[in-house]
């Protein structure tokens, strides 16, 4: 059976990014690593201007507790 994944959103800012990977600053204060999915709607070069920026963004992700990293689905500017 296909498990389909959960989709939790989280706000925070951009830390770090490599490529397609990045780290998001939580508003919670925990820091947490992505993965950005060949269905987001942003490349990855975006993902490096946003951090440059500074600028507060929403992260669509599944939830999937065997991976490092959550796959990010949709970021955007909040």
């Amino acid at each position: 059976m296909l498990r389909v994944p959960v989709m939790n959103r989280v706000a925070g800012t951009i830390t770090v990014v490599q490529e397609e990977r990045f780290q998001l600053a939580c508003d919670d204060g925990v820091e947490r690593l992505f993965i950005l999915s060949h269905d987001a709607p942003l490349e990855a070069e975006e993902l490096s201007r946003l951090k440059g920026e500074g600028v507060h963004v929403e992260v669509l992700y599944d939830d999937r507790s065997n991976l490092i990293a959550h796959t990010a689905h949709g970021v955007r500017v909040q």
